[in-house]
């Protein structure tokens, strides 16, 4: 047998380099073979040892000094191809196999030595005018990848079914006699994809689209749908994460914490395809640009090589990710993983949306899910395929480890922007044109509608507000911002989504649309409990210390951690009052809320369509108004913080729950909150020991430390500071006790007695919540199959409603009650729509998140806004409050119709109050009847020696609205009063008036 010998240096790639063909290969002669060769670029890993976020941003210098080099490598390869080999230089074991093969005696047979990447020796051999590839093992696993190749060929040359697709497979036969094994395959005409691309002979959308036709036709044929069971997830999950796991843990090299990402990565992708139906056949398992061959000039298919990664049983739609994919790192010169870990964190669906487009109305799982699952398949078959791929450092750098840092530290690189000029599909210009408009549109619809709310406010007039409240004078260029921006992002959260900044930028706006609006329009104080709360701050910043005795907000003084806080600030600031900031509170606490919730939503679900759109129905079902400077505001904070820790770091089943040596730390940060907890409010320890105890309870968190924490902080806090509120105040909350209807309607107002605008408001506000909770009952239905692992959420959704049972609240429990479970009622109200990643991406589910994101904001706003006439205080009304407290002598009665004015912000502790529209009916009819006689009684039997009553606003529209009192009576008192002799008008402006009583 005489041997021509030669060399050829293939362009493979540690991702996907050919296995079954040769790069280049022609039918039409030596010569023509030897070109094809002679054109061939070796890239001699170009590039790998680089950072990938350095090499991604180099990756068009390296481009062009490649095509620089490769000219002068190409002669250099003619000269040392035109010189003669010697026959040492060919693997000894090849030579015997050709031998074996064809015989000792056969004449002129050519050789072309391959050098590939795996465990094997290729060669193409000519033979009789004939080219064949022989493939030597050299170790017992390529042998097995020939086994494995040879039963997937014979398996599909033998399938009738496949009919002429058959013609693109090569035939294998064995050579016997060879150890560990050796093959000849058919040469299959053609050029690699990977080749063509290179030259430039056709463009990448081109090139997906060939490669993707050919195959789909095989998947139609093999393919049958299936719903995804526990068998196909262990085959498509469990055992490639088993390989990984074995390969890393034998490195010795990962960290326990990236190991740790294995397992989420499990649990991501079994909950995501768990019950979903997919197409599922024959797949390839390496179907990449090197292993499908095409004739340049006719632009078709000629071959598909390298099955032995074929197998039957798998999702089809392995091989459109793994091409796409691919392609992708081809076209940005970046590693398979390395890819993949830069769009992790992403809402681009670029891939999917180019999945979707070929199929027929297939329903595909999410962006995230399809790179997992491609990255997963690619790395286990490499490593089964090769010891050098886990005994590679830098490869192992660049496909494995940024991939688990993503997973497991929300570690990204930089975005790999997949431009129209780079998407992988066929489209015509004016079609790319329309897809870059319609990646702005959503940052051009929040710019516009930014500035229609910026532009309404100028024409806002509150002097004109009815007993709608603010809705009544906001004009249409208010609603038109908060509607742009509100479908603007429903529609965008039920499609590709958007970057995280994006998502971000619309939160902020919507919180300064909805709650800076009447810190903006006001210039004071809304609300006059939040007044209150600047008095208690007043009295210790004066006094240096509480004093659980004083007959007024005695309360506060019991549990003052909140005002001391403040306390502490205003000081250091150098501010006179907390009133300098007080205003900004709902938009600062509404902000603040947003990222423990954010935390929590994380611990409860993968899918970033339905954090954020829980996210959103938070923001718009939270009307209960507990957002202004109160100690309420502050510990809701700090509740979900808590349970944000509980769920992330002491959860018993959590996709990102941390590692054990983090926990002593937030154990100790958790106990911190509590114990601040339980100093600062009466409700929210109550609250939050209802919480701790049903995760304990029923085994969803391990949170029995910190229910010890929480028990022995909010009791013993109780005993310490708060015997003297209990003492006096035990009756009616002793009588509270075991009445959960009447503690649930004790504060609603009474509908027949409101004026018509205070009805409408009560019920829309009360239809909300209804819609809240109906739509988190759907939510609940539709997640069905997953309630054990959303376990946390019903729990926590369902703790606060115990404490109707226990207390009313002064009448507020059942508000309480909402605003603590709206967190995890609002994920389940998301879950009506996207319960699923694969549910919720049809234009019928755009729809709907639009009109439910409408039907939200607009039961939002009425509900948020409609008592805005009595929250807000004119500028006459705080000049009077503080014309009384500079003017009236320590030890004063103050008499109001309500507390409804601002009041208590200084110096409260040296006067008495009263509030005469609170009284029983019969004492209110005698007001009513006789103001003048009925006031001076009020005055005589208290122990003050002055008496000040003050009349504004504020109270008449809250008696008015309301219905305490006739509508009207507040400006009868004053006529009244005026013509009475016993009282003197020491203050009078349009919207507020102080009368003077002496005592005779």
């Amino acid at each position: 047998m005489t041997l021509t010998l030669g060399h050829a240096h293939a362009a493979t790639d540690d991702d996907d380099g050919p296995l079954g063909g040769i790069d280049g290969c022609s039918t039409v002669g030596q010569d023509a073979l030897r070109d094809a060769f002679k054109i061939m670029d070796t890239h001699e890993d170009r590039g790998r040892r680089m950072d990938p976020r350095l090499r991604t941003a180099l990756g068009p210098a390296l481009r062009t000094l490649g095509r620089g080099v490769k000219p002068w490598r190409a002669s250099r390869r003619r000269r040392r191809s035109d010189s003669n080999t010697s026959v040492t230089e060919v693997h000894p074991a090849l030579i015997a196999a050709i031998a074996r093969q064809y015989g000792t005696n056969a004449p002129n047979v050519g050789i072309r030595v391959e050098h590939t990447v795996n465990d094997s020796v290729v060669a193409v051999v000519e033979h009789a005018g004939a080219f064949e590839v022989v493939k030597l093992a050299l170790t017992t696993r390529a042998a097995g990848e020939f086994e494995s190749q040879d039963s997937v060929l014979r398996a599909l040359q033998a399938d009738s079914g496949l009919g002429t697709w058959r013609r693109l497979i090569p035939s294998v036969t064995k050579i016997p006699d060879c150890n560990p094994g050796a093959v000849v395959e058919s040469l299959v005409p053609g050029v690699s994809l990977r080749q063509a691309l290179e030259r430039r002979a056709l463009s990448m959308a081109a090139a997906a689209t060939l490669a993707l036709d050919a195959i789909d036709p095989f998947h139609e044929i093999t393919g049958e749908d299936q719903v995804v069971d526990q068998h196909h997830l262990e085959r498509w999950i469990d055992e490639p994460l088993a390989v990984v796991r074995t390969h890393l843990e034998a490195g010795g090299t990962r960290s326990k914490r990236m190991l740790r990402g294995l397992d989420r990565i499990r649990k991501e992708l079994r909950d995501d395809l768990d019950g979903a139906t997919l197409s599922v056949g024959w797949v390839h398992g390496d179907y990449t640009a090197g292993n499908v061959l095409i004739d340049e000039h006719l632009r078709t298919v000629t071959g598909v090589v390298d099955w032995g990664r074929g197998r039957p049983g798998s999702p089809c739609l392995l091989d459109e990710v793994l091409l796409l994919t691919s392609l992708w790192c081809e076209a940005n010169n970046v590693e398979f993983g390395t890819f993949v870990a830069s769009r992790l964190h992403q809402d681009d669906e670029t891939l999917r949306d180019v999945m979707s487009r070929r199929g027929n109305a297939r329903v595909l799982p999410g962006e995230r899910t399809l790179l997992l699952l491609g990255w997963l398949t690619h790395v286990a078959d490499n490593l089964e395929k090769s010891s050098r791929y886990g005994r590679s450092s830098v490869w192992l750098a660049n496909n494995v480890d940024p991939v688990l840092r993503a997973i497991t530290d929300g570690r990204q690189l930089p975005f790999i922007d997949l431009r129209p000029g780079r998407t992988l599909c066929r489209r015509r210009r004016r079609d790319v044109a329309a897809e870059v408009a319609n990646r702005r549109l959503p940052e051009l619809t929040l710019l516009a509608s930014a500035i229609l709310w910026v532009s309404s406010l100028t024409r806002i007039n509150l002097a004109a507000m009815s007993d709608l409240g603010l809705v009544s004078v906001l004009p249409v260029t208010f609603w038109l911002a908060l509607v742009m921006l509100s479908i603007t992002f429903a529609a965008t959260v039920a499609t590709r989504g958007a970057s995280r900044w994006w998502y971000l930028a619309c939160f902020v706006a919507l919180v300064a649309m909805l709650h800076a609006t009447p810190a903006i329009l006001y210039g004071s104080l809304r609300y006059s409990w939040a007044w209150k709360h600047i008095g208690v701050v007043d009295y210790i910043s004066r006094h240096h210390r509480v004093n659980p005795n004083l007959h007024a907000l005695s309360a506060y003084q019991g549990w003052p951690g909140f005002f001391t806080l403040n306390s502490t600030a205003t000081n250091a600031a150098g501010l006179r009052s907390s009133l300098s900031y007080a205003s900004w509170a709902p938009p600062f606490f509404d902000l603040l809320d947003l990222a423990p919730l954010m935390l929590i939503l994380r611990s409860l679900t993968n899918d970033r369509r339905l954090r954020f759109w829980a996210m959103w129905i938070f923001c718009l079902g939270n009307w209960v108004g507990q957002d202004y400077f109160s100690p309420q505001a502050f510990n809701y904070f700090l509740y979900l913080c808590v349970v944000a820790i509980c769920l992330k770091w002491f959860a018993r089943v959590s996709p990102i729950s941390e590692s054990r040596s983090s926990r002593p730390v937030m154990l100790a940060v958790g106990s911190i909150l509590i114990a601040t907890i339980a100093s600062s409010h009466q409700l929210t320890p109550f609250m939050l020991l209802s919480a701790l105890t049903a995760l304990w309870a029923f085994r969803a968190a391990r949170t029995r430390t910190l229910l010890i924490v929480a028990v022995a902080a909010t009791f013993g806090w109780l005993i310490f500071s708060g015997t003297t509120f209990l003492s006096s105040n035990l009756y009616w909350i002793v009588a509270s006790i075991g009445r959960p209807f009447g503690n649930a309607s004790d504060n609603f107002i009474n509908l027949a007695a409101a004026s018509h605008g205070q009805a409408t408001v009560a019920l829309i506000d009360r239809m909300l919540s209804l819609s809240v909770w109906g739509l988190a009952a759907i939510g609940v239905w539709r997640r069905r199959s997953t309630l054990r692992a959303d376990r946390p959420a019903i729990l926590l959704a369902l703790s606060p409603i115990p404490l109707l049972v226990a207390n009313s609240y002064g009448g507020e429990m059942l508000f309480r009650v909402y605003l603590f479970a709206l967190p995890f009622v609002s994920f389940w109200a998301a879950a009506a729509l996207f319960p699923g990643r694969r549910f919720g991406r049809t234009t019928w589910a755009r729809c709907v998140a639009v009109a439910m994101a409408t039907v939200l904001l607009v039961g939002f706003v009425f509900a948020y806004y409609g008592k805005e006439k009595m929250n807000y205080f004119t500028p006459a009304e705080v000049r009077a409050s503080e014309f009384l407290y500079s003017t009236a002598p320590s030890g004063s009665l103050v008499i109001g119709a309500t507390s409804n004015l601002p009041w208590a912000f200084r110096n409260y502790e040296r006067y008495d109050y009263e509030w005469f529209a609170l009284d029983p009916p019969a004492k209110r009819r005698d007001i009513e009847a006789n103001p003048g006689d009925a006031l001076a009684r009020l005055a005589t039997e208290s122990d003050a020696r002055e008496a000040y009553v003050i009349l504004t606003d504020s109270q008449a529209a809250e008696i008015d609205m309301t219905g305490i009192m006739r509508p009207g009576t507040i400006r009868r008192i004053e006529r009244q009063l005026d013509q009475s002799a016993r009282f003197v008008a020491v203050f009078r402006q349009p919207d507020a008036t102080i009368y003077r009583w002496r005592r005779p």
